[in-house]
């Protein structure tokens, strides 16, 4: 089974979201910031196709606790049971994803370069006219069958399962045929999966008649006898466990010993439990909970099972994530679809950019954002690549190159504590764009994204600046911050900083990583009588020069931030304007919501 589209109301702190995924889209990782409604997409997934008929929800799951709005959660979905299609099931319903008229969604001023105003009583969903909220595409594909499906829940707390189409009154969505579909959750309460329940992933492996019967029976001799001897758990919960081993050790759980039933009694219930040796495996940590239930909701062949875990990393080591990425991508690959969060740079990095997803908010609105769709060119690629934690950030620094990181993690450090907050408090992370020409277009596509992106960049390079007008006339909104004419960064903080800075550099030589000959150079050019800043500045900007080389910035930055600010004179140069527009760009939260 697979997911096409997914549109959702007023559910938990969502008030409206759509989206429609490729057919491609078989593994999904969707990353964000906390809040931004990731979780809330899998537990609404988790709910439309929900196993049994007591779903309990309460007046804190409609947006805002407004119970006045009814929650609404539709799914185009495929790759279902033949059966579904005959007549007398949901024959009559077949669907397509998406919507017969889907205007583009108002986009917020920071896209646009100019304000565009939305007449909000003609506008519901990412800009769609009320009238064609139910208005879904009949279908056209004749290879491809989908289904839509709906649930409600009104003020009563009554959930309300349908399948709808354009031409027909909604069918009820029976219980039997949404637990036939086998989606399943995978979050902080797996450890149900490794007992035998009717709630159990393991009762799709059971190959007994009755799962039901067999275990109320079992139940009833405990209940009678205190205890039960291990030997009367029927064979067919024993021979139902022979796969289990091989399928925990590719998911990367090693058994510590013969995997076997036992019955545990407990103060409540008893239950049939996955036991390896002695030791029951609920007793295991959390990560290896986890992977046991993963592995077995993954597996089921014949279900096309759609598997949603949330913050996939979880209790698990960086090499158990990679190894179990690569296992949902193979198994995807042939059946079935994975949708899983996470803020784990490990598992973004292991995912191909097809499979990233970036929720963001804006306007208050709930986005979704491909960054397959949007990150096509391979080398910007490979900057993403090596810069992965920014895509887990709210706002981006998109820096020229080395010396402009080093600026950056300095001025942090040096001016950004007057209230307590670092770049990490306001969500800001900084990103090397290995050189000016890809400056621009990082930000842009950062800027596509959902993010809030500010640019600091030499102005040296004509290409760098054509590509930064070029641009600026897509995205106005992002901020670009550059050197004076034809300086680069390092030229600029010569040409700028105090002479008393540059009289004292050699006194630091020792503890900077120069070699020899720069040593030599500099020595003698800081030490003439009549300083030549542009000498001293075409060093400076040498492949390991003075604040290119590793640790070097951090030494001369405070240095440096410390002398501006002793001095007036240095305080209305364009270097003290490049930090003080920088230092106002982060403490602006404007542009986020």
């Amino acid at each position: 089974m697979r997911i096409l589209d997914i549109n959702i109301n007023n559910f938990r702190g969502i008030e409206h979201f759509y989206h429609q995924f490729s057919e491609s889209d078989n593994v999904i990782c969707i990353i964000g910031r906390n809040d931004s409604g990731k979780t809330s997409i899998l537990k609404a997934i988790e709910w439309l196709f929900y196993p049994s008929n007591s779903l309990s929800a309460s007046v804190s799951d409609f947006y805002n606790s407004d119970t006045t709005k009814d929650i609404i959660i539709e799914a185009t979905f495929t790759d279902f049971p033949e059966d579904f299609i005959l007549p007398d099931k949901y024959g009559r319903y077949l669907t397509e994803p998406g919507l017969k008229k889907q205007p583009e969604p108002p986009l917020p001023p920071r896209y646009l370069g100019k304000t565009k105003i939305i007449n909000t009583s003609d506008v519901l969903i990412g800009g769609r006219n009320k009238k064609e909220i139910d208005t879904y595409r009949e279908p056209v594909n004749p290879n491809r069958f989908c289904l839509r499906a709906r649930l409600t829940i009104s003020e009563t707390l009554e959930p309300e399962w349908a399948i709808v189409s354009d031409a027909q009154e909604p069918s009820f969505f029976r219980m039997a045929d949404r637990r036939i579909l086998s989606v399943s959750s995978v979050g902080l309460e797996c450890r149900k999966d490794l007992s035998w329940g009717q709630s159990s992933i393991l009762r799709k492996y059971y190959k007994g008649d009755n799962l039901r019967s067999d275990l109320k029976h079992l139940s009833t001799k405990a209940l009678q006898y205190v205890s039960i001897d291990d030997d009367s758990i029927s064979e067919s919960f024993n021979s139902s466990l022979e796969e289990l081993p091989s399928l925990f050790n590719k998911f990367g759980l090693e058994l510590l010993g013969k995997l076997s039933n036992h019955l545990d009694l407990r103060n409540t219930d008893s239950s049939i439990s996955l036991y390896e040796g002695d030791i029951s495996l609920s007793s295991r940590g959390l990560g290896s909970q986890r992977l046991a239930s993963i592995a077995l909701n993954l597996e089921i062949k014949e279900e096309r099972a759609l598997v949603l875990i949330d913050e996939i990393e979880t209790s698990l080591e960086p090499f158990r994530i990679r190894n179990l990425i690569l296992q949902l991508r193979n198994r995807a690959r042939e059946n079935g679809q994975v949708i899983f969060t996470t803020h784990a740079p490990i598992a973004v990095d292991s995912c191909l950019p097809k499979e990233l997803f970036i929720m963001q908010n804006v306007l208050a609105k709930k986005e979704l954002y491909s960054v397959g769709e949007i990150c096509k060119d391979d080398s910007l690629e490979k900057i993403f690549r090596r810069n992965i934690r920014c895509l887990l950030a709210r706002r981006i620094i998109v820096c020229e190159g080395n010396t402009e990181v080093e600026f950056v993690k300095s001025l942090e450090s040096f001016y950004l504590y007057d209230d307590n907050k670092n770049l990490a408090c306001y969500g800001i992370e900084y990103i090397n764009a290995q050189g000016g020409d890809n400056a621009p277009q990082v930000a842009l596509m950062l800027n596509q994204l959902g993010y809030s992106v500010c640019v600091l960049m030499d102005s040296d390079k004509q290409t760098a600046l054509d590509k930064m007008k070029e641009v600026q006339s897509k995205a106005s909104a992002i901020s670009f911050i550059i050197m004076e004419d034809g300086n680069c960064i390092e030229q600029q903080i010569i040409n700028d900083a105090p002479e008393v800075f540059l009289r004292s550099l050699p006194t630091y030589f020792a503890d900077l990583n120069l070699d020899s000959s720069s040593i030599s150079c500099l020595q003698t050019l800081c030490s003439t009588s009549g300083l030549n800043r542009f000498e001293i500045g075409k060093k400076a900007k040498e492949k390991n020069g003075l604040f290119k080389a590793f640790g070097n910035g951090e030494i001369l930055f405070p240095i440096l931030f410390e002398q501006f600010e002793g001095s007036e004179e240095s305080m209305k140069t364009h270097f003290y304007s490049v930090i003080t527009k920088l230092k106002e760009w982060v403490k602006d939260d404007s542009a986020l919501y």
